[in-house]
């Protein structure tokens, strides 16, 4: 009796003790879910507060600016494709000023055109940044119209500065060369041709130093003509597989393979037309007769000197 007596109060006091854990618990219990989902909430006005500032700093980083101001008869200023159809913007000009802003994933290089002469046009690279075109007056003193504000477009700025710097000792001569001895117009143009040389020298390093970067893409457009045919050879390879859809890539590639299929040495391209009878005739119908042959191409427009 005296075992079973102790064995209740055991269980009295357990069963005491329990109805103090319990609640406690419980109370432990709904602290932990309301933290759990105050957390929750929290969390998330966390993350959307994260992912906001993350698309901020995205926009940011791929935003861009081009402004500047402008010294000439303009209302609107025009932001195109570099030898595309596609018009970026028209940017009204107000009080000598204009400005365009924008997003971009990718760098490109666009022409900002600002009159109607075919002349009237900048080409910029347009980048994350701001960039500053300002459009000075017309004149033979002017210097080149060249953009600024950021690395690439400071890079073109610099090379074409330096290209430029080629002609500068002979510039007081080539204006006045209307006014020159015989003797004196042939020493400017051979300073001229030597300086010519020098400057193609330079801009081929430049393309050579950037043939996978979009600056050596800008300065390709300085050899539409594919000359010299060799050297460009050697570079474009390397901006074909870089920039394969770009419109100087594609047609300075183009220019230079014919030029190199008509090189010294090379086999020629036979070639059939009609002649003023009529009748066809090839290259190749002339050729095997002769030590040497003269090809002479003219159109029908074209002047005594050319026939």
């Amino acid at each position: 009796k005296h075992q079973i007596e102790n064995v209740r109060k055991i269980n009295c006091k357990i069963s005491q003790k329990n109805h103090k854990i319990f609640p406690l618990f419980r109370i432990s219990l709904y602290i932990c879910a309301i933290i759990f989902i105050i957390t929750r909430k929290t969390m998330k006005k966390i993350l959307s507060i994260l992912l906001a500032a993350i698309c901020l700093v995205a926009c940011e980083n791929n935003s861009f600016t081009v402004s500047g101001t402008i010294e000439r008869e303009c209302d609107t200023v025009f932001i195109r494709g570099d030898r595309t159809d596609v018009l970026y913007a028209a940017v009204p000009v107000i009080d000598g000023k204009y400005k365009w802003e924008g997003t971009s994933d990718s760098v490109f290089i666009a022409q900002v055109c600002y009159g109607d002469k075919r002349n009237a046009m900048t080409r910029i690279i347009v980048e994350p940044g701001k960039i500053e075109l300002n459009i000075t007056k017309e004149s033979e003193d002017a210097e080149p119209i060249v953009a600024t504000g950021n690395v690439l477009n400071d890079q073109v700025a610099q090379y074409t500065k330096e290209a430029d710097a080629f002609f500068e000792p002979i510039m007081a001569q080539i204006k006045k060369y209307n006014e020159l001895s015989e003797e004196e117009k042939h020493d400017v143009e051979k300073k001229y041709e030597e300086a010519e040389n020098a400057r193609t020298e330079y801009l081929l390093n430049v393309l050579r130093e950037n043939s996978q970067n979009i600056v050596g893409v800008y300065f390709l457009k300085e050899f539409s003509l594919g000359d010299p045919a060799q050297e460009l050879s050697e570079i474009l390879p390397a901006m074909q597989e870089a920039f394969p859809e770009n419109y100087w890539v594609k047609r300075v590639g183009s220019t230079v393979k014919a030029k190199m299929g008509c090189a010294v040495g090379q086999p020629y391209t036979d070639l059939t037309m009609d002649t003023p009878e009529g009748e066809k005739l090839s290259l190749s119908d002339i050729i095997p007769q002769n030590k040497y042959t003269l090809v002479d191409f003219w159109a029908s427009w074209c002047g005594p000197f050319c026939r």
